[in-house]
């Protein structure tokens, strides 16, 4: 009997092992994983905020360019509006 209850006491100490293992498995990987998604939020707005400033710069430089060139005003326009003005 006393074997028995020995060998059963033994046999249990792995199962206790593994399951504090698994345990801290799932802990560790649960943090792992928050961790990733925080540094991944982050990167999507950093890229969200250089996506934006890029935007606006580029909006700066067309408004800055307009009064030097003016695009869409195509030739005949002008000259049938100067046409209209001769009595």
């Amino acid at each position: 009997m006393k074997r028995a209850k020995h060998i059963e006491s033994v046999s249990d100490q792995p199962r206790r092992a593994k399951a504090r293992r698994s345990e801290s498995a799932v802990r560790e990987t649960e943090e792992a994983r928050s961790l990733l998604q925080e540094q991944l939020h982050s990167l999507y707005w950093w890229v969200f905020n250089a996506c934006r400033i890029k935007g606006f710069l580029r909006a700066k430089q067309l408004d800055e360019l307009q009064p030097e060139q003016q695009p869409n005003t195509p030739a005949d326009a002008a000259t049938s509006a100067n046409d209209e003005q001769l009595p």
